[in-house]
């Protein structure tokens, strides 16, 4: 029955998504066919399918970077941590090692207790927060500063 009736619709002058939707719509049921398709009836079935199931579309805020905030400054962490300058340690590796725990900060910009007070949801998160900013924080749209 459906199928008769995008037949209908279709020499109507609908389109096949709009026939098929209209089909669909009045309680019948789409059924596709085997059959060389141009790439628009293909586009439009694709579609169809998608409009019959509820699908949630997240889709990321673009947000104003900070670029300097998504960067290790190794230059400015010697400078600010002399005793990591004086044991001879690479400073991004101990920044990732030991750094983030001890509440160290990797650049001039980033600040891990105000990216935290800025993001309560990451209260308890024990795991580098300038990493987190980075690699998820920055699509998310958070902010760095309260």
């Amino acid at each position: 029955m459906a199928r008769a009736s995008v037949m209908k619709a279709a020499k109507a002058g609908k389109t096949r998504l709009a026939a098929t939707k209209s089909a669909t719509a009045s309680g019948g049921t789409a059924t596709a066919r085997k059959s060389r398709a141009s790439k628009e009836d293909l586009l439009s079935e694709v579609e169809v399918e998608a409009a019959e199931t509820p699908v949630e579309v997240v889709v990321p805020v673009k947000v104003a970077p900070v670029p300097e905030a998504l960067y290790f400054d190794a230059e400015w962490y010697l400078e600010t941590y002399p005793d990591v300058a004086g044991a001879g340690i690479d400073p991004a590796t101990h920044y990732q090692m030991n750094g983030f725990r001890e509440g160290r900060n990797p650049n001039a910009a980033f600040d891990g207790k105000a990216y935290l007070a800025a993001n309560p949801d990451l209260e308890g998160y024990s795991e580098d927060l300038f990493a987190h900013c980075v690699f998820f924080g920055a699509s998310e749209g958070r902010r760095i500063k309260p």
